[in-house]
């Protein structure tokens, strides 16, 4: 073979080597684009399904949220108008009535924590719920938390013992939050220990392992609360998703005590929120122990001066000296003080009722006439000469009724037993506070739910009080400065305009600026709700902790604030003319 032949060759061999290689490489690149598109397909179906999810879950939340309004509007109705009738507020009724009442109030309540549950358990799956930590006072927190259960505890005549270690001062940590847990672990001992059982509470700091699902929130030591029952203990079953939501539902001991199980899933998730972690164990010979560590931050405040679980702004509930030396007397006014709302001391005697005032100055005393060593017209003497206690009103409820007596000594009404509860509701008007012109203080509802006005204006009617009403915001706003009502009381959701906006309007009014606002809604509150109230209004009050003493004492509140900012000051007198 010549070699120009096989250079001929080879240079053919080459180039069908280098086609090959090139259709190779070429079918390389199409794979590789074909791979890239497929996934960059992926990928963005990916991304739509991630917005999608977003979006259903931002839905949801919408849903529930706006769920949760629709629903607590009419439950707070149905327990408002209840619970006027059970307490005889429309008249006395018979003791198989207000058995009845008691559980459609009962009912409607468990079915607005239910909603509330949601709603939470909605927020934190979401990532949009936020803890409000604050400086608390922590005795304090688990003495409200306990006697909000003593009247389930004893209708069950259950024992309740507390091992709290002592001094153990204020915390940095989320009362409210706290308090919730504490209020779902203890009535489920309740609701799970058996009549005449036992349930316990023990609180103490404590050094145990950091906790891995809190990175970032590691502690040195722990707040421990544990909460045991003698009920029939937690099943093997349910112990590895007893958190989880709607575990219980298929129980039929959950069946027969009632429940959702929403409860424990939002204890564990509330828990861990605050850097802690709860765990469920049987109790040999007994029932279920629920315990909840939280890390341990100290409050900066001295102790004794933390706040509670309660709302920041808790009204000052108003305190009645009951002068009485009859026993049955005296719990009966107690009973009706405290369906007002009114904290209730109270003295045997004369003697003792100048001792109690001396340190504890009351709003209003009720006084009866005949009482061992100093009768009641000497007392009411006494305490009208005290500058102190002079200005507190003195309502006599005695057999011996001398209104003549008892106005000139200046008691400010005088009540002959027995006495109808009506008219000791009218006697109480003398806690409320009159306008500088003399007549009764007017309220102006603002809410768009005709059945909320029906029910506020019925407690209202109870006292001295002129109501006025607006279906909407611009009406309300209307209202407003053409009335100068001395408290507004304002729902938050309202079509066209909503009490968000009615607040922002009235404060940059200066004719309405001054006006006390109290905000009655089923709404629950995000933090950027409460920034933009913040420092605008008195007090917000959700539908679901309304009653008829509440709501009374956080008007009367409300209007003695406005009587004192709106008072003139005193001028001072001019100086000496010059000699």
């Amino acid at each position: 073979m010549t070699p120009s032949r096989l250079k001929r060759l080879l240079q053919s061999w080459i180039c069908e080597d280098l086609e090959q290689h090139n259709a190779g490489l070429q079918r390389e690149i199409a794979a590789r684009a074909e791979a890239e598109r497929a996934l960059s397909e992926a990928y963005e179906a990916a991304g739509r399904k991630n917005a999608e999810l977003e979006n259903a879950n931002r839905h949801k939340t919408q849903f529930l949220a706006t769920m949760s309004h629709e629903l607590k509007t009419p439950l707070n109705a149905i327990i408002g108008f209840s619970e006027m009738l059970r307490d005889g507020l429309d008249g006395e009724v018979s003791p198989r009535q207000k058995d009845h009442l008691d559980e459609i109030c009962q009912a409607g309540s468990q079915l607005s924590a239910l909603v509330d549950d949601l709603l939470d358990l909605s927020h934190i799956e979401a990532g949009r719920f936020a803890l409000a930590p604050e400086d608390c006072d922590l005795a304090l927190l688990l003495d409200e938390s306990v006697a909000r259960q003593r009247a389930a505890m004893a209708a069950k005549h259950l024992t309740f013992t507390a091992e709290i270690a002592p001094a153990l001062g204020n915390l940095r940590l989320d009362p409210r939050r706290l308090s919730q847990i504490l209020a779902k672990l203890l009535a489920n001992a309740v609701k799970f220990t058996p009549e005449g059982g036992a349930v316990s509470l023990r609180a103490r700091r404590t050094v145990r392992p950091p906790l891995p699902q809190a990175p970032g929130q590691e502690a040195a030591e722990y707040l421990e609360l544990a909460v045991a029952d003698n009920g029939p203990g937690i099943a093997p079953e349910l112990r590895e998703r007893l958190f989880e939501p709607f575990a219980l539902l298929n129980g039929s001991l959950t069946r027969a005590q009632g429940g959702t199980g929403l409860g424990l899933a939002l204890v564990w998730r509330l828990a861990a929120l605050m850097g802690g972690t709860v765990a469920a164990e049987n109790v040999p010979g007994a029932g279920a122990r629920f315990t909840l560590w939280l890390p341990w931050h100290s409050s900066p405040l001295p102790f004794g001066e933390g706040r509670s679980g309660m709302d920041k702004a808790a009204p000052a509930v108003p305190l009645a000296l009951v002068v009485e030396d009859d026993d049955l007397a005296a719990e009966l006014i107690r009973a009706q003080l405290a369906a007002e709302g009114i904290e209730v001391l109270r003295a045997r005697s004369a003697e003792d009722a100048l001792r109690l005032a001396a340190g504890r100055r009351p709003d209003l005393f009720t006084l009866d006439i005949l009482l061992p060593g100093m009768d009641g017209w000497e007392l009411l003497e006494r305490l009208k000469q005290d500058e102190r206690l002079a200005g507190v009103p003195v309502v006599i409820l005695s057999i011996i009724a001398d209104s003549g007596k008892g106005m000139s000594l200046g008691a400010a009404k005088v009540l002959q037993k027995p006495y109808s509860r009506r008219e000791l509701k009218q006697a109480l008007s003398v806690l409320d506070f009159a306008r500088a012109d003399g007549g009764p203080p007017a309220v102006l509802l603002v809410d768009d739910d005709p059945r909320a006005v029906e029910l506020f204006t019925a407690h209202l009617a109870q006292g001295n009080y002129r109501v006025l009403s607006a279906p909407g915001g611009a009406e309300g706003l209307a209202l407003a400065r053409a009335e100068r009502p001395d408290l507004i009381v304002l729902d938050l959701m309202m079509p066209e305009m909503s009490g968000f906006e009615v607040v922002e309007r009235l404060k940059e009014d200066p004719a309405t600026a001054a006006i006390p606002v109290l905000i009655v809604t089923a709404k629950i509150l995000t933090d950027e709700d409460r920034r933009s109230l913040n420092g605008h209004v008195l007090r917000v009050m959700e539908k679901a902790e309304f009653n008829h003493g509440r709501f009374i004492n956080e008007v009367r509140r409300a209007l003695r604030r406005r009587i004192t900012d709106t008072a003139p000051c005193p001028t001072e007198a001019p100086p000496p003319a010059a000699s």
